[in-house]
């Protein structure tokens, strides 16, 4: 008991030395150790330039609904997107494409020369023949019985052919159709009903395509060149002389107006660029927005125009005023990073790294916030769960809870003050590190993302209900997809939260590999990868060494019900305590958990017999290593018996040794080092302990809890556990545990009587 007094007394001096030595450390920061303070005002620089160039964030997003009427405070030129669209689409609709008219000269000789001829020779024709045999030379096709009508028409004429028959012709095709002009079929049905420009010797005319006066397709022209003949010839022709004259004229006019495609587009082109040219002035006092009224794209754009503008008329005075505050106000945010990880996470190598990584991630946070002020889009897609997500997996629960609070003010800095994004942001980010560093399955980190988004979406939500600001979730509009913000909010808005947190939960997902890298970490969700029985190594480990693989499980199921029970982190405890034997693979044989009745030590000097046990450490290691298991797992096969003496060797080689030579401690003691985790320290206390009890024969409770607190004692008072952080509280929570798992397991058993010769005198 003496000896047990002295060794909590020294472990009470050791605790007061380091607090001692701790604050001796915050001391001689403040002299010498300046790199966190620049690097915190080299932070709050770098978070605070871009609102030199930024405006303020326009307090509105596509989608939201106007609670206030928003007026201009300056005069400002301004392109209405929306009106220079219709602007154009208008001027697309009713231009009037040009079109070039085939010289008159040409049009005549191809249309009615022919046709003159043929009806100079039908006049003089002795018969129908004739007037076949003229067509065929002149190549006029006629259909059947239009020579004989042509014969017949013609030879009434014939004292004067060309003032009867060819003039009137003539003067209908130059007076009726030519000024007209005519139109492909395709051409006529893509203008239909439009105006179009006519150039006609270098001038251009309007014309309404399909109009009374207008071009007119050939289906047209062949009706109204039908009409205009009978008009026109006498009375006293026949009138299939007049129908037979009409078809074949309109046989052969062709159109005279052509579509002039590289006019029509340069002219349109410049108009279209005359017109976008014109750049309305928004003057001061003018109404932006109305109360009630739906943010669109375009009046986004306006609001962040004149935001511009504004800035723009005050010089460098708003800008400037606008950095210093962000200066001061980030700089607060920067210094509690700094005081944080130097003081409170001071005692850990990885410090700076980790001050850096965190710093660097909160200023990732603050540009994607000013982007999102740049473009217009809602402060709820600030990605703090990243920060959140990659700070739990990587960093310890403390430090998470830290900087997701760093984050969340971040985002009320950058955004004036808003702390309904502050309050939702806090309380999904709070709930998120919770679970983050708790789960196994990457699957279920998803869940809980997607879950801290629904959480972060309520707290959201009843703050702008503190505010009465419900109106608009009775004024839902479906096209609402995004959060609105400024005192309106749709409720399916909501979504948009949601979905921020989801994709940060993939990004941290993506992360994972790098964070693990990055910090030393082995997050439980890798962890679990190894719980598997699959895994390579415990599948060796059941073929090749079935004892040890028993022995391995058993401290598995102690360590993780230990450990859990101090608050550490049961799975990594299991996963230590089922690798922590696999050096054993070596030599399995030389185990007694694998000998088979026989013990191979019997043959080995103590001295080589201990040679061989203690290589199972190294050996484990190394196996451990060429597997790539996580560094953690590889700390408790080298810790799991730390310093520790082979006592049952060492007792061997004194008994055998002469009479006064003295056997070293040193050729029997574990290489360690001591358990540095109260994870590490379970599975220590665990393996010894079931190690033990196993070698009972018929263990009795009795037995169980003096075994385990024997061992236990043993192990402190050789300073086992000193590096470890467990507590003599926490010890006795763990002794607990352990010997109630132990009593289950070897409970005692009723003994069944004989089975009745009749029933094959087997037992039930």
């Amino acid at each position: 008991m003496a000896r047990m007094r002295n060794a909590l007394v020294d472990r009470e001096r050791l605790k007061t030395a380091a607090m001692h030595e701790e604050m001796s450390r915050v001391v001689r920061w403040r002299r010498r150790d300046t790199v966190f303070l620049l690097a915190a005002v080299v932070w709050a620089f770098a978070a605070a330039f871009p609102s030199l160039y930024i405006g303020r964030p326009i307090p509105y997003v596509v989608g939201s609904i106007a609670n206030a009427d928003a007026y201009s405070r300056i005069d400002f030129t301004w392109h209405d997107l929306a009106a220079e669209a219709q602007a154009v689409r208008n001027l697309e609709s009713s231009y009037a494409r040009r079109y070039a008219e085939t010289p008159i000269s040409e049009w005549s000789a191809s249309a009615h020369d022919a046709i003159d001829r043929l009806l100079a020779a039908a006049a003089a024709a002795g018969s129908a023949a004739d007037v076949a045999d003229a067509a065929r030379e002149l190549d006029i096709p006629l259909e059947a019985g239009e020579d004989d009508a042509l014969f017949r028409g013609a030879s009434v004429a014939k004292n004067d052919p060309n003032h009867y028959l060819v003039r009137p012709m003539v003067e209908v095709l130059e007076r009726d159709i030519f000024p007209r002009g005519i139109l492909g079929g395709d051409r006529f049905d893509a203008e239909r009903g439009r105006t179009i420009q006519i150039i006609r010797s270098g001038t251009p005319h309007l014309a309404l395509v399909g109009g009374e006066r207008g071009p007119a397709s050939s289906g047209q022209v062949g009706a109204l060149l039908e009409r205009r003949l009978r008009e026109r010839f006498s009375v006293w022709l026949p009138d299939d002389f007049k129908t037979a004259l009409a078809r074949i004229v309109l046989t052969r006019l062709k159109p005279t107006l052509s579509y002039d495609q590289a006019g029509s587009g340069a002219e349109l082109a410049e108009r279209r660029s005359e017109l976008l040219t014109r750049v309305p002035l928004v003057k001061k006092d003018d109404r932006l927005v109305s109360r009630g009224e739906v943010i669109t794209i375009d009046k986004m754009g306006k609001l962040r125009e004149e935001e511009l503008a504004f800035r723009a008329s005050q010089g460098w005075r708003l800008p400037v005023a606008r950095l210093v505050g962000n200066v001061v106000l980030f700089l607060a945010l920067a210094l509690a990073m700094a005081l944080y990880f130097k003081v409170a996470e001071g005692r850990d190598a990885g410090i700076r790294r980790r001050f850096f990584v965190g710093s660097l991630l909160c200023l990732l946070t603050v540009y994607i916030g000013y982007f999102l002020i740049w473009t217009g889009l809602p402060g709820t897609m600030l990605p703090i769960g990243v920060v959140a997500g990659v700070a739990a997996l990587g960093m310890t629960m403390r430090t998470s809870i830290f900087l997701t609070a760093v984050a969340s003010l971040i985002s009320l800095v950058i955004f004036d003050g808003r702390p309904d994004l502050m309050v939702g942001y806090l309380t999904a980010g709070w709930f998120f590190v919770y679970m983050a560093a708790r789960v196994r399955w990457r699957g279920l980190l998803l869940l809980m993302a997607l879950l801290s988004g629904l959480i972060g979406s309520v707290a959201f939500i009843a703050w702008n209900f503190t505010r009465g600001d419900v109106r608009a979730l009775f004024e839902l509009d479906s096209s609402l997809l995004l959060l609105a913000e400024g005192g309106m909010f749709p409720l399916v808005g909501v979504l948009g939260l949601v979905a921020n947190w989801f994709v940060s939960g993939l990004v941290v997902l993506m992360l994972l590999p790098w964070v693990e890298r990055l910090f030393g970490v082995t997050t439980r969700i890798r962890l679990q990868d190894f719980a598997d029985l699959d895994h390579p190594l415990l599948k060796r480990l059941i073929v090749e060494a079935p004892g040890t693989y028993h022995h391995s499980s058993v401290v598995g199921t102690l360590a993780e019900a230990a450990a859990e029970a101090v608050g550490g982190d049961g799975l990594r405890a299991r996963i230590g305590a089922m690798f922590h034997d696999i050096g054993k693979l070596v030599k399995p044989e030389y185990f007694s958990e694998n000998e088979a009745g026989v013990s191979r030590h019997d043959l080995l000097g103590p001295h080589m017999s201990a040679l061989v046990i203690v290589n199972h450490v190294k050996d484990g290691a190394e196996i451990a290593k060429s597997y790539r298991l996580p560094a953690s797992v590889v700390d408790m096969i080298q810790q799991h018996h730390g310093t520790g003496v082979m006592k049952f060797f060492h007792h061997k080689a004194v008994a055998q040794a002469p009479e006064g030579v003295e056997i070293s401690r040193d050729a029997f003691t574990y290489p360690g080092p001591r358990p540095q985790t109260p994870e590490a320290a379970v599975v220590m206390l665990a393996d010894a302990v079931e190690a033990a009890v196993r070698s009972l024969d018929g263990p009795s409770p009795e037995h169980i809890r003096k075994l385990v607190s024997s061992l236990s004692r043993e192990r402190l008072l050789d300073g086992q556990f000193e590096e470890s952080g467990l507590s003599m509280g926490q010890l006795a929570r763990v002794e607990d545990v352990v010997i109630r798992l132990l009593l289950s397991m070897y409970h005692g058993r009723v003994k069944y009587p004989d089975a009745p010769a009749g029933n094959g005198g087997k037992k039930r």
